[in-house]
């Protein structure tokens, strides 16, 4: 059957996107219901209304935290004809997604989007006739996706196949990568950034500042606050953040909240082993973790950019998973 068809094309994909390194690799399979509206010939007319149950399979990549691009086929159903014949309805094309409010881990599961695409429609008729066998049209849709955890999403969505069809599908979606893989470095981190004192790189950082008396961060509530944060890490050769990195980022954007004239320098690192451009690399990872904070409503005059490539690793084992990071140097607080 050809919905089988599709079903086990979308489980082959899932399997094929699994073994890609890259994040942000997702793969999507689901099903629904499908209004055709093909142009008939006088005496001919549609059984229930052109309904038929439908199925859609997906294969995309995440573009930052708002938009995705993805690759799709759809099996519209079957238009059935009276007094005899059928039409069947398959399209295949491109679309994009773009997230008007983007899910988090935690708060704000829920993220409402808009999708644009372009495909090529197949017509197979059966004991009918019809001018064409083939279209191209425009799709746009309307839906919303929900963030289940552990790179799980589920989303509705309505679309418009221009005065083709109407389809409206529910599809599960798997992401595939490190953004949603538990956090290696958590166990290592106490014992790398001095944890006898129980405190994390940028508390170290309040610390100096305090002891050099560039400004009465210890004092502070600020102190207290920052101690509670942790680097931002990063899968091996990806610039992608993770639940856990935004879970980090939405802490220090409350504590920029509460301190608005809090100035942060925002320092990009990489691994030796990572290939490509260890600069370019690490320039990537502070534009992500800053467009992240920038969105958020933080002024950009109140974070200082800096990349180091692979020149300040935090471990002297080459490939350790805690030198591909940013983390963050208090400037100022007052």
């Amino acid at each position: 059957m050809r919905k089988a068809s599709v079903l086990a094309s979308g489980a082959a994909a899932a399997i094929l996107a699994s073994g890609v390194a890259q994040a942000g690799i997702y793969a999507g399979v689901g099903a629904g219901l499908a209004k055709l509206d093909p142009e008939l010939a006088t005496g001919i007319s549609l059984v229930d209304d052109g309904k038929d149950s439908a199925a859609k399979a997906v294969l995309g990549m995440q573009l930052g935290r708002r938009a995705s691009v993805e690759l799709f086929f759809s099996d519209l159903g079957t238009a059935e004809l009276s007094p005899n014949g059928s039409l069947a309805y398959q399209a295949f094309g491109i679309n994009s997604l773009w997230h008007l409010r983007p899910a988090k881990h935690g708060a704000h599961r829920f993220s409402p989007f808009v999708s644009l695409g372009i495909g090529s429609m197949d017509f197979d008729a059966e004991n009918a006739i019809v001018d064409r066998d083939r279209a191209i049209v425009a799709v746009a849709g309307l839906g919303a996706q929900v963030r289940l955890g552990r790179g799980f999403d589920l989303r509705a969505t309505v679309e418009a196949y221009e005065k083709e069809a109407i389809l409206a599908t529910a599809v599960l979606s798997k992401t595939f990568g490190s953004q949603h893989r538990s956090n290696p470095h958590k166990k290592h981190a106490r014992k790398s950034l001095g944890a006898g004192q129980g405190m994390t790189e940028l508390a170290v950082v309040s610390a100096e500042l305090a002891e050099s008396g560039g400004t009465d961060v210890a004092s502070s509530d600020a102190a207290l606050k920052v101690q509670q944060l942790g680097n931002v890490y990063f899968n091996r050769d990806s610039g992608f953040l993770s639940d856990e990195t935004e879970a980090v980022l939405d802490k220090l954007l409350a504590t920029l909240t509460q301190y608005p004239q809090m100035r942060l320098e925002v320092q990009g690192h990489t691994d030796e082993q990572e290939i490509g451009s260890a600069r370019a690399l690490s320039e990537l990872r502070v534009q992500r973790v800053s467009n992240y904070l920038w969105q958020e409503g933080v002024d950009a005059r109140r974070l200082s950019l800096i990349a180091y490539a692979a020149s300040q690793p935090a471990s002297a084992v080459a490939g350790d998973a805690l030198n591909r990071r940013v983390q963050f140097r208090i400037l100022s607080v007052d």
